[in-house]
């Protein structure tokens, strides 16, 4: 499991794959056309800030 992480100047990162038993929640939800959806490669890349779901995050 990753996580995002919000720095101090706006930006998301993800941190390092957790191994550890910890309480977590999932959210899963849609906020537009497929191709206005932030994806995990969009993070990871640093793509997506254009898109529209990107604000909701």
């Amino acid at each position: 499991m990753r996580l995002l992480v919000l720095k101090n100047h706006g930006e998301f990162s993800l941190t390092k794959d957790l191994i550890n038993n910890i309480p977590h929640a999932i959210l899963s939800h849609t906020w537009g056309e497929d191709d206005e959806e932030v994806i995990f490669k969009d993070l990871v890349e640093g793509t997506g800030k254009g898109k529209a779901g990107y604000r909701k995050i």
